[in-house]
């Protein structure tokens, strides 16, 4: 078994691994340089927690002392692919539940659940935790017991003590961020509210029938699925500050609110950046109520035209 040492030694390492995986893979995708994970610090803790846990309950019941050769690296490999879905699903799930985002999605992915696992991925981790089983993982024990131990011990100290001033912050973000993205979904259905009377009074039917539909396909969850994403809403936020449009509403309070939240979201862009395929549906009605306003421009637009064409 495994000292106390060693394995927070080795989760140090493979939250390390993790993140100098998914940098590359995730910036090389987006064709820009892209921080991958929660953290500031290059350590993804969910590579961490999986790879460790592999490790030690492999420690614990070693397949290949039962079964010898290629039989025990495929026991292995699949047991290994087994823990850690576990905690991917887990992970995808809890975050899900508390900060109201899904921050990754395989729905596209073939044999996939619910968009929180899929067959490729845990493949990979199967594959991937059988490496470090047998060729990685001896020698990372190998190098922390070739290091004094009064060196490593003063080395973990001041690496866990940075990673947990780093929780700390994410964790005030990521909360912060729940609200105000509860909070703009609230606004926006308020908006939509003042608009759709604004549109009432104009009298314009066909703009009301446009607000229908985009409540029911919002429902449905097909049309707006796209504006689920992260990278969409990071695009949106872009717009309003380049072009600095404004919602031109009839209650300007709510207006202001509405544009304050969205300027809060703009010191969360790290995790639209970091994060350019998560999702949370309560953007949704941003975009709606985007629409809609710029629907109803153009119809004033459209009336203001014919009147100055009558008047002539």
């Amino acid at each position: 078994m495994f000292t106390f040492g060693e394995v927070a030694w080795m989760f140090l390492v493979y939250g390390l691994v993790g993140w100098l995986w998914e940098t590359p893979f995730v910036s090389i995708k987006n064709k820009k340089f892209v921080n991958r994970g929660f953290l500031r610090g290059p350590i993804i803790p969910i590579y961490g927690f999986a790879a460790t846990t592999i490790m030690l309950s492999l420690a614990a019941w070693d397949p290949t002392k039962l079964v010898k050769g290629v039989q025990g690296a495929i026991i292995i490999m699949i047991y290994a692919a087994l823990v850690a879905t576990v905690w991917e699903y887990m992970t995808s799930y809890l975050l899900e539940v508390l900060f109201k985002t899904r921050w990754w999605d395989y729905s596209k992915r073939r044999f996939n659940l619910k968009g929180r696992i899929a067959l490729r991925a845990s493949v990979f981790w199967g594959i991937g935790s059988t490496m470090l089983w047998f060729f990685v993982n001896p020698k990372i024990i190998a190098f922390y017991g070739s290091v004094p131990e009064s060196v490593m011990k003063a080395v973990l100290f001041g690496a866990y003590f940075i990673v947990l001033v780093d929780v700390g912050f994410t964790l005030v973000e990521l909360i912060n961020l729940r609200s105000l993205v509860i909070k703009l979904h609230q606004t926006s259905e308020e908006m939509v509210t003042v608009l759709t009377e604004k549109l009432e009074k104009l009298g314009e039917m066909h703009i009301i029938s446009f607000l229908s539909d985009a409540k029911a396909n919002l429902k449905t969850r097909v049309e707006y699925r796209k504006y689920e994403g992260f990278q969409a809403f990071s695009e949106f936020l872009d717009e309003m500050t380049n072009k600095g449009k404004d919602w031109a509403l009839d209650n300007e309070i709510l207006s202001g609110r509405f544009n304050e939240m969205l300027s809060k979201l703009k010191g969360n862009v790290r995790f639209f950046r970091n994060y350019p395929d998560a999702k949370t549906k309560h953007f949704q009605m941003v975009f709606i109520t985007r629409k809609l306003d710029e629907a109803i421009h153009e119809f004033l637009k459209q009336i203001n035209y014919k009147n100055s064409n009558g008047k002539k």
